[in-house]
């Protein structure tokens, strides 16, 4: 009997993980010498077809024990296909905490963390968006980012 509800919940697992919706890559940089400049802004395309979805848009960021600052800091815009209209916001994520201890485990000499900017984010025109990242760090460079990838799920 046992082996019959272990045998149903991989089953189960199996067909819901193949019916989940794809993540959609907008833009993945890999930082030089895991450092992002300041003025270095990271942009991307991203085509919309059907205007009736409904997505998640995630940031994962990968550092190293080189990051200097509790907070991963920076302004995302996402500009319009037909108007030139935008919209643009400054993120703030806690990576560390109060004492400087990192909020995740070290895998494999990084800490890796995955942020909902958008939990509901719907586009209203179909076209190609195009998105800009701007690092906020106050300094010129900031050293210790491994790399960054923005998609949508």
């Amino acid at each position: 009997m046992k082996t019959r509800h272990l045998f149903l919940a991989v089953a189960f697992l199996f067909l819901t993980s193949c019916t989940g919706r794809q993540n959609k890559e907008i833009v993945t940089r890999d930082f030089y010498n895991n450092t992002w400049n300041r003025f270095d802004y990271i942009n991307a395309e991203f085509e919309v077809n059907n205007m009736s979805d409904v997505y998640q848009l995630v940031m994962d960021v990968k550092l190293t024990d080189e990051y200097p600052d509790e907070y991963v800091q920076f302004n995302l815009s996402i500009f319009y296909p037909d108007d030139g209209g935008y919209r643009s916001n400054n993120f703030r994520y806690r990576v560390k905490d109060i004492n400087g201890r990192w909020n995740t485990e070290q895998v494999d000499g990084f800490y890796d963390f995955e942020f909902i900017i958008n939990s509901r984010l719907e586009f209203g025109d179909k076209g190609v968006y195009k998105f800009m990242i701007e690092n906020k760090y106050p300094k010129y460079d900031l050293y210790g980012i491994n790399r960054m990838h923005l998609y949508v799920r």
